[in-house]
């Protein structure tokens, strides 16, 4: 069945609403000028959205509102004071990030249309069912889905009994990001400047160096992709019944969006009229090309993802910085705190049994599981510490049911106490395990903003919430006060930036093949640039993985989390052991490898 799919066009003023409706968009998404994913750009005041949502109204076209971005405890008044302001002038759907908010929507103004944000990373059907469940009415999917992937989440909705009306929502076309849907900590990272608050400094368009040791792989534009076209994939969404195809944009001037509009205006009636030609694809790709100066790629989009994903640009890449030659500790604040440990790179090579007694929590991430080396060392941990299963940031819709099955393995096998929730999907394993009393404990990548979403989170069974690591002090401690929900800080460790399915190796001549990042040689890759990251790439999500270069090490005089965690990579046991006893005593560390405060967040 082909479906007459929605086509949804951005706006960033007038001149750009009215070229996407003359060219046939069928709604409009557009912000105000605070709380939405593009907060460099142009946006609207009050009084210009109420007429802009007039205008298209009058034309048959609907509007939604992006407030697509992390809230702060002191913003959320207003973020809701503007959510019911644009229902009340009859806004068609309200876009949202923060689940805190989301919540407050639900509660406050019931009759609004909840769209949850690509930045949710929702990859599978669970977290379409989570979302649903709380309230949603549509679900932008992760970019890094192909179409066959969304088209099965689709159908599972059409099936169900409850999610039959559930809609699902496709990037079609526009700037893709590296990252997994956004959801990235670089720009905060080099430049203080958050991706997740809508200011992302594009840490990715840098030139930079991959090296393997001292060997340099590649050198240039390594992380910066082309735009996305999907008018190979188009026929496949409609016939897949996807309700809505999504084009970004809403930077770009009115003469770009309304040439792209026009010509997925044309290709999707050619579709559902059955009018559609080789030659028609041909002729409409080219006028895509001639208005796209970054090139074009069908990214992930197809079953093949395209290799050619990044751009063939020459960016410099800045000298190697000199490193500062002071490395001292500050005394701050003894912290008699409980201790969560993540193991980020378990290694059969380490004693782990010279590994501190008293700490309460050991994080071991998933795939670690799976490693028949490393299963007597697991069951002696498991037998020491209370250890909990670190869920993957994303898993596929193509093999969500394995990875999940394989968790009720590991529960079943091994003495687990609990797990780390990485994703929406995951709180549907909340109350899977009757009998085992596991603790469910929200992890970075769900982004606890303020107390909103910590008792959402509480409501649903999680009993352990991680702030941030974008959070500044003041807004850790203003969350602190308002929820019972006990919270854990990240105070020491290499951050997990950046997870990017493209792998960094494809573009490098050093490999012509997947499998490659098997062989021991791949095992510790740098990037270094303007930002300088350590690589990790994941066999077994088929994932890249930036690390931050610099330590991260908190100011233990802020700390407010009722519990320490640290993030622990290449240090050896003895050096874990001496880092929780210098911050337990009130150490933390400043100087030449680490980096002194909370990523900013702004």
């Amino acid at each position: 069945m082909i479906k007459k799919v929605e086509l949804l066009a951005p706006v960033k003023d007038r001149e750009c609403q009215q070229a996407v409706i003359e060219n046939g968009a069928d709604s409009v998404y557009m912000g105000y000028q605070q709380f939405n994913a593009r907060m460099f750009g142009k946006n609207f005041n009050e009084s210009e959205f109420r007429e802009n949502i007039k205008y298209a109204h009058e034309n048959n076209v609907k509007v939604y509102l992006t407030l697509n971005t992390l809230i702060r405890e002191d913003e959320m008044h207003l973020a809701l004071q503007m959510a019911t302001q644009a229902v009340k002038d009859h806004v068609d759907g309200i876009l949202v990030q923060d689940i805190g908010l989301a919540s407050e929507i639900r509660k406050n103004i019931s009759y609004a249309g909840l769209h949850a944000s690509t930045q949710m990373s929702v990859s599978n059907h669970y977290g379409v069912k989570v979302l649903h469940d709380m309230g949603f009415q549509r679900v932008v999917l992760a970019r890094e889905l192909n179409y066959q992937e969304a088209n099965a989440i689709k159908q599972i909705c059409l099936e169900s009994n409850d999610m039959s009306q559930m809609e699902i929502e496709v990037f079609i076309h526009g700037g893709l990001c590296i990252a997994y849907s956004g959801q990235c900590f670089s720009s905060s990272y080099c430049f203080g400047s958050s991706a997740n608050r809508g200011r992302c400094l594009m840490t990715c368009w840098k030139g930079y160096e991959l090296k393997a040791g001292k060997k340099v792989l590649e050198r240039g534009s390594l992380l910066r992709p082309r735009d996305l076209e999907g008018l190979y994939g188009l026929k496949h969404l409609m016939e897949g019944e996807i309700d809505c195809l999504k084009i970004q944009g809403r930077l770009r001037n009115s003469n770009y969006i309304g040439e792209i509009v026009n010509v997925y205006r044309h290709a999707i009636d050619d579709i559902f009229e059955k009018r559609e030609s080789e030659n028609k694809k041909k002729i409409y790709n080219s006028r895509l090309w001639a208005v796209s100066p970054r090139g074009l790629t069908s990214g992930n989009l197809l079953p093949e993802a395209d290799r050619n994903l990044i751009m063939d640009t020459n960016v410099d890449v800045l000298p190697e910085k000199a490193e500062k030659s002071d490395s001292k500790k500050v005394i701050g604040s003894p912290q008699n705190k409980k201790i969560a440990v993540f193991l980020q790179n378990i290694s059969p090579d380490k004693e782990y049994s010279l590994l501190r007694k008293d700490i309460d929590w050991v994080y071991i991430k998933y795939e670690s599981f799976l490693l028949d080396e490393l299963k007597s060392m697991l069951h002696e941990l498991c037998r020491k510490y209370r250890v909990c299963i670190y869920m993957p940031p994303m898993i596929y819709e193509r093999n969500c049911e394995t990875v999940y099955d394989k968790v009720d393995a590991i529960v079943k096998n091994y003495a687990i106490k609990g797990i780390v929730l990485s994703n929406v999907s995951d709180l549907m394993l909340i109350g899977r395990y009757v009998g085992k009393c596991l603790e469910y404990i929200s992890g970075n990548d769900l982004h606890i903003y303020n107390h909103f979403t910590a008792d959402s989170l509480m409501k649903m069974g999680v009993r352990m919430g991680t702030y941030s690591l974008e959070l500044p002090f003041d807004g850790c401690a203003e969350l602190k006060e308002h929820t019972s929900l006990p919270m854990q800080q990240i105070v020491f460790g290499h951050s997990e930036l950046m997870h990017m399915k493209y792998c960094l190796l494809s573009h490098s001549n050093e490999c012509d093949n997947c499998g490659r990042c098997k062989d021991e040689k791949y095992g510790n890759l740098e990037l270094n640039g303007e930002a300088e990251f350590y690589v990790k790439i994941n066999k077994f999500q088929t994932e890249t993985v930036l690390y931050s270069k610099k330590t991260f090490s908190a100011d233990t005089t802020r700390v407010v989390g009722d519990s320490l965690r640290f993030d622990f990579m290449n240090e050896s046991v003895l050096q874990m052991n001496s880092i929780i006893e210098d911050i337990k005593s009130g150490w933390f560390y400043t100087g030449r490898e680490y980096v002194n405060e909370i990523l900013k967040g702004e």
